[in-house]
């Protein structure tokens, strides 16, 4: 397992670009000493202040964009670590949707990817976290942004960075882990491609034998044998029918497995102390969900973690869409509203509200439901979104 991420470099912020900001929103920006009584005396336009942000990690420049309501700060804020996306650069959907309920935010796009220079494929869990702590300097160092209420949003592999990141510097007000598994990360590879060899009707003991020879796999690419030697090495099962189902292994693939050995999500996790929910899909193919979940609960039960949430959408996929591809109803609105109780504690506001126990869930209005009447142990059916109608 890596060591802490390095903290020794810090963050260069170079501002590239601010469009799309309405003429008279542009002008409130640029005059933060103004007193406003009321930021609502004046028409305000819907349309969130964007500006490109680039800043340096290491030798890697990072772009992402700052996402603003279009009202005067300061504002909480959210920095959002995504996991390396085909072709990279697309927005983050997340941004809009913050900026319209008054929460700031700020999505880059990890090394190689979109306009950030790098490579992600050989970078390990300690250098993305190290990258999440220069992202939330970033946000902090924004003159409309309250820089003690910053949480922070994982997505996908890119939440193990998360956790990591919050466990060892303990500088965000919340925690939210979207689609992140709390297991192994090898046992989610075999995980994989026990599925995988199921759907081709191979049977129970070549299965079996398949897993080990992963299990293997990684073994020997841990202890530093390269790819030429474990194919060397797995020569004998190469005839089975089952074998061409294996994941391929090349040269360039051997970054990308021997930064999965040693991470252990749900032992880092323990270290975490501000409030952290977490959403999963029912129908997510990519890990065994509900051995994530336990394993999520009953990391932050054994530290007397009291602030924590794991919501499972049914019918939802990895990115927790829906069959018509569209994210499932209610995720929006919990992520926010949960956001926004937590970020406004830290801003110093007076709303209340009682802190949930484990777990929580949303009712089929969208809202989430009374934690007092969910109070269900972990052996009873896990909490779910209900299905309304489309998201408006």
């Amino acid at each position: 397992m890596n060591p802490a991420p390095e903290m020794a470099s810090k963050a260069v912020i170079l501002v590239t670009r601010c469009d799309r900001i309405p003429v008279d929103l542009r002008i409130r920006a640029n005059r933060p000493t103004r007193a406003v009584t009321n930021p609502y005396d004046e028409p305000v336009i819907l349309a969130p202040v964007r500006t490109e942000v680039a800043f340096w990690h290491g030798m890697d420049r990072l772009s992402g964009e700052v996402v603003l309501p279009p009202w005067p700060g300061p504002h909480p804020a959210v920095v959002v670590a995504r996991p390396p996306q085909p072709g990279g650069g697309r927005p983050c959907s997340w941004q809009q949707r913050l900026a319209a309920a008054g929460i700031g935010s700020f999505a880059y796009d990890p090394a190689g990817t979109g306009r950030s220079t790098g490579d992600w494929r050989r970078q390990q869990v300690g250098d993305r976290a190290s990258e999440v702590l220069a992202a939330r300097e970033v946000i902090a160092a924004h003159p409309h942004v309250l820089p003690g209420a910053i949480a922070l949003v994982g997505i996908g592999e890119a939440g193990w960075a998360a956790v990591r990141a919050e466990g060892f510097a303990r500088s965000f007000a919340g925690l939210v882990l979207l689609s992140v598994s709390m297991l192994d990360p090898v046992a989610v590879e075999q995980y994989h491609l026990g599925r995988r060899l199921e759907q081709h009707g191979v049977g129970t003991d070549e299965i079996g034998l398949a897993l080990a020879l992963l299990r293997e796999r990684f073994r020997r690419l841990a202890d530093g044998d390269d790819a030429e030697h474990v194919l060397r090495a797995e020569a004998a099962c190469r005839p089975a029918p089952w074998y061409r189902l294996m994941p391929r292994l090349t040269p360039g693939d051997v970054p990308l497995l021997t930064r999965l050995v040693g991470i252990d999500p749900a032992a880092e996790l323990a270290a975490v102390t501000c409030p952290v929910l977490a959403l999963s899909g029912a129908a997510d193919p990519t890990q065994p969900v509900r051995r994530s979940i336990e394993a999520f609960l009953r990391s932050l039960r054994a530290g007397g973690h009291t602030d924590h949430a794991s919501v499972l959408v049914p019918d939802a996929d990895h990115e927790l869409r829906t069959c018509d591809a569209d994210v499932a109803p209610g995720v929006h609105e919990l992520v926010v509203t949960w956001l926004d109780r937590r970020l406004g504690r830290r801003a110093g506001s007076d709303r209340s509200g009682a802190r949930p126990e484990v777990p929580v869930a949303v009712g089929r209005s969208g809202y989430p439901a009374d934690a007092d009447e969910l109070r269900l142990p972990l052996t009873e059916v896990l909490p779910v979104i209900g299905r309304p109608s489309a998201l408006g």
